[in-house]
């Protein structure tokens, strides 16, 4: 046996190898037929689990499932309404700080002087009388009832000693409490024709349901006590003056018109969905009173200040402010919410370029005045608004008002970006093509000089001392300068990397067209 093994030694170690890989693949073989009955195993135990589960646990009955299907559409209903509320809100945000400032524990500041209003006076709940019941006084015998002392759950809501006193509400349920207040108490305008009519007390009738929205507002919840109810609702009240004062100043910003009490009464209505809206003489001063507001600023962007350009100046004005508007009609009554609409898109454009140092505005046009459906149904839930803009500034500030156009749904408006398109003077491209042609001279003048001054070096010594002369010169009081006539090619010179091709970008126009997104779909009031 061992003669044969010395003979055929190779055949021997395959042997041998193939003897060792066997035992090692019966060892992997016998783990996964293991590692296999054990997951079997565990199969078999979780779905005996689970049938017990079953067992014990009847499936939902089909009323349980609908329920649980409508509170899911109801949640995407709503978390919809949350994303809709950026399109087209330009109050919003003051919205949202109001009801911040309410449901606050803190003391807000003193109202400011002028800001007082008759809204927010206290109005006592009158008393239903039985006209069967005794009128006598009452028995001197008869002890009045006492309070009840408040509980933990009042005095987080309300405590006078303390001055507290919080509002708890959201922006859902102000909707839904304004739109019940609008149909009790809007009186419809008898019209025989389809046009769109303004009714004359229009305005008396959004200020009377905004006081009796205030006073809703601040009814006692059920954590006060009765008898402390009517002290509640003088306590709110004075806090929501307080809030509303603060909202009135937000609103402030957004717009050139000079926002009163009232004033800050529509914008807060059309916040939680009723649009502004007011007579068509009423809507004429507004539109004049912007204009006015306008030319005596300087907020549009390159608006011409000389007095020999005034004619230049009013032409432009006139543009911003009365493109598609006749400036001595009053605006028909089916244009007054779109002149709103519009003017507050035109002041939010304005506001950002200005944040974007932009230099020169030459035309702000609408496309649709009183905006388009993106489907083509006239009474789509999203209107468009379309703005063809021409602008003169450089590319940086350019950059910058598309970035703020871009971050503005933050404050709940959306603007998309359709076309843009540069153009420069053709003077501007003749003396940068010749700047870069120049320079390519310089460095093959460069090249070849350093080329002879390898071949000789005594020229090249010569050459050196002449250049520095020639980079000396005098300016007009005799002072020696530098002067660089061939740009360096080396990274660390101050010169290196000098822009040759846009350096002139203050004469670059920029034509932009941009659609605004509107959602009226939860507006409170039919607003076409």
């Amino acid at each position: 046996m061992k003669q044969f093994f010395l003979k055929n030694i190779v055949l021997s170690i395959v042997v041998v190898l193939t003897l060792a890989a066997s035992i090692v693949l019966c060892v992997f073989i016998g783990q996964s037929n293991s590692m296999i009955s054990s997951a079997m195993s565990e199969i078999e135990e979780n779905r005996e689990v689970v049938e017990n589960i079953n067992r014990v646990r009847k499936p939902n009955s089909v009323k349980t499932s609908e329920d649980l299907i409508q509170e899911d559409i109801k949640f995407l209903e709503n978390k919809t309404a949350l994303v809709y509320r950026h399109f087209g809100r330009p109050y919003r945000s003051a919205l949202l700080a109001f009801i911040r400032n309410i449901a606050s524990t803190s003391e807000l500041k003193e109202i400011p002087e002028g800001y007082a209003d008759d809204s927010f006076k206290f109005v006592a709940k009158p008393v239903d009388k039985d006209e069967d019941a005794e009128t006598d006084e009452p028995s001197e015998d008869v002890e009045e009832a006492k309070p009840e002392a408040p509980t933990e759950e009042e005095l987080k809501v309300f405590n006078p000693s303390k001055k507290l006193v919080v509002v708890k509400t959201d922006e859902s349920s102000m909707r839904a409490m304004l739109g019940e207040i609008y149909k009790e108490m809007h009186v419809e305008v008898e019209n025989d024709s389809d046009s769109f009519v303004i009714p004359d007390n229009v305005l008396e009738e959004r200020y009377a349901i905004f006081a009796a929205f205030v006073q809703k507002l601040t009814e006692a919840p059920e954590e006060v006590n009765s008898a402390n109810a009517e002290e509640f609702k003088k306590a709110a009240l004075d806090k929501l003056q307080k809030a509303f004062a603060i909202f009135r100043d937000e609103v402030q910003t957004t717009t050139q018109e000079k926002v009163t009490n009232n004033v800050a009464k529509q914008m807060f209505l059309d916040s939680l969905g009723i649009p502004r809206l007011m007579r068509k003489l009423d809507c004429k001063n507004y539109i004049d009173s912007l204009y006015n507001s306008y030319a005596a600023s300087n907020l549009i962007p390159g608006l011409p200040t000389d007095p020999d350009d005034e004619s230049d100046r009013v032409r432009k004005l006139r543009d911003f402010i009365y493109n598609r508007l006749n400036p001595s009609v009053a605006p028909p009554p089916e244009m007054v919410i779109p002149v709103f609409r519009n003017f507050q898109i035109k002041e939010d454009l304005i506001t950002r370029m200005n944040d974007a140092h932009v230099r020169k505005l030459n035309t702000l046009t609408p496309d649709y005045f009183y905006g388009s459906s993106p489907d083509g149904d006239p009474d789509s839930a999203i209107l468009v608004f379309t703005y063809t803009i021409e602008l003169q500034s450089t590319l940086d500030e350019i950059n910058a008002f598309i970035d703020l156009l871009h971050t503005a749904y933050k404050d709940n408006r959306v603007y998309v970006l359709r076309n843009l398109k540069f153009t420069v003077d053709s003077s501007y491209i003749t003396e940068a093509n010749t700047a870069v042609r120049r320079h390519i001279y310089d460095l093959e003048e460069e090249k070849i000089r350093k080329e002879k001054e390898d071949e000789d070096p005594e020229t090249s010594a010569e050459n050196a001392e002449e250049n520095k002369r020639l980079k000396k010169q005098t300016d007009a009081n005799g002072n020696i300068i530098e002067v660089v006539d061939v740009l360096p090619t080396e990274p660390s010179h101050p010169d290196y990397g000098r822009v040759l091709l846009g350096e002139k970008r203050d004469e670059v126009t920029c034509t932009l067209v941009v659609d605004y997104y509107l959602y009226r779909g939860d507006n409170l009031v039919p607003d076409k």
